[in-house]
């Protein structure tokens, strides 16, 4: 496990990595300091919102483990959210859950364009290779398998999008054909472990890092990048600058103007960007579902997620 991962960082050599802390940016950004050839140390670029990240705290020991080159960016909700209409214009939505995401992701490119960086590696995958989702430990073998390979069918990532909409290459070791290959022959066993009384995932990762990474960051529990780098703080953030008669009555409006259900106040505040950019969402010709709150095509039709609305699971309007 740990050669393939080797191998597929020395094929993509990136001077730097958006940098959480999690495990698999600790592990990506481990293996990048192993082989690295250029002068310096790796760059890490992270992210933190609001009062208090999780990810900042990690990021900042590891980094001084590792002997990276950290840079941080801290932003209120305000500074966040300032940044989000790129967002939607690049992904083409109005999801507040991709636009808390992605928005983090998006300021952590543009900061390493700024800095020169060509290519950053990041660790998409390791959750959908390695069952780092918790909902997935007590599925069985056969159950997980199902799962796994589904998730692995429908997996997109929104971090190669901004990185050529910004002008830097991203890369994904875990997404190496031969790592994604050898995810696929792997049994339950060999990916959720019990550590201190409790499930985790990713354990054949874990493991093959052993004495690379102290054991506090290598059986870190996940943490959702939008808690990890405090931008869940964006939900209170609209709650309050949103009144709830201003939904009521905007929202109102928008289902009799264009036909679309805006189901929170984060939707609202980013809607009003997209329609202005891309004009109300609608259906497609071909498409085999549409969502019933906005009417947009579900491509991959499987996975039953809206990427413009951010409706899970999309039961309806089936074309």
């Amino acid at each position: 496990m740990r050669a393939l991962l080797e191998k597929a960082v020395a094929r993509r050599p990136a001077g730097g990595i958006i940098f959480s802390g999690g495990l698999d940016t600790a592990v990506v950004a481990a293996l990048m300091c192993g082989a690295a050839e250029g002068p310096g140390p790796i760059r890490a670029v992270s992210v933190g919102v609001g009062p208090k990240s999780h990810d900042l705290e990690a990021s900042r020991a590891l980094a001084k483990i590792l002997g990276l080159r950290r840079t941080v960016l801290h932003f209120t909700p305000e500074e966040l959210l300032s940044r989000g209409p790129s967002v939607v214009r690049i992904l083409k939505t109005y999801d507040p859950m991709a636009i808390r995401n992605h928005t983090v992701i998006y300021c952590a490119l543009v900061r390493a364009k700024a800095l020169g960086l060509k290519t950053v590696a990041t660790g998409d995958g390791g959750d959908e290779l390695f069952a780092g989702y918790s909902f997935l430990f007590d599925k069985t073998d056969r159950q997980l398998d199902y799962s796994l390979r589904r998730m692995q069918r429908i997996m997109s990532f929104a971090s190669r999008d901004l990185g050529e909409a910004v002008g830097v290459k991203v890369t994904a070791p875990f997404l190496d054909p031969e790592v994604q290959a050898f995810a696929r022959k792997l049994k339950k066993r060999d990916l959720i472990a019990t550590y201190r009384g409790k499930k985790i995932g990713k354990a054949i990762v874990r493991r093959c890092m052993k004495g690379t990474l102290p054991e506090r960051y290598l059986w870190r529990t996940k943490m959702p990048i939008e808690i990890g780098s405090g931008a869940h703080c964006l939900d209170r953030y609209w709650e309050k600058t949103i009144s709830d008669g201003t939904f009521a009555d905007e929202s109102r409006w928008i289902l009799e103007r264009d036909g679309v259900r805006i189901r929170n106040k984060g939707q609202l505040h980013s809607y009003g960007t997209y329609r202005k950019t891309f004009g109300p969402p609608g259906p497609r010709a071909g498409a085999k579902l549409s969502c019933p709150d906005c009417r947009s095509p579900v491509e991959p039709w499987e996975s039953l997620y809206c990427l413009t609305c951010g409706l899970w699971p999309v039961k309806g309007r089936p074309e």
